[in-house]
């Protein structure tokens, strides 16, 4: 029930921007300087949720104690190093920077 939640969460949130959620959306949604408790911050960690519970299987796994917060505040860190990015796919993005940070691996 939870990864149907999820996946519904991140098809009707690519559907209402127009199929094209890309890192430059991510970067507003979860910007350090959003207060918590705030619509961009629960769109930021709604996402990291979705996308986790979409993407985790027996050929993608994450590293023990993985949560939200943590999700957002690499993507955020991985995107201050790479501008090039911003209008790639979210998702994409987000794998490469779980990648590079080594908090999931991918084909094990």
């Amino acid at each position: 029930m939870k990864k149907t939640i999820s996946i519904l969460f991140l098809f009707c949130a690519s559907a209402a921007w127009g199929g094209s959620l890309n890192a430059k959306l991510g970067e507003i949604w979860c910007n350090p300087a959003v207060e918590k408790n705030t619509f961009p911050h629960g769109a930021c960690m709604g996402y990291m949720a979705g996308w986790k519970d979409a993407t985790e299987n027996p050929s993608v796994v994450f590293e023990a104690g993985v949560n939200n917060e943590q999700m957002g505040k690499v993507f955020m860190a991985y995107m201050q190093n790479h501008p090039e990015e911003e209008n790639k796919p979210l998702s994409d993005v987000l794998m490469r920077a779980m990648q590079n940070a080594g908090l999931v691996k991918v084909g094990q």
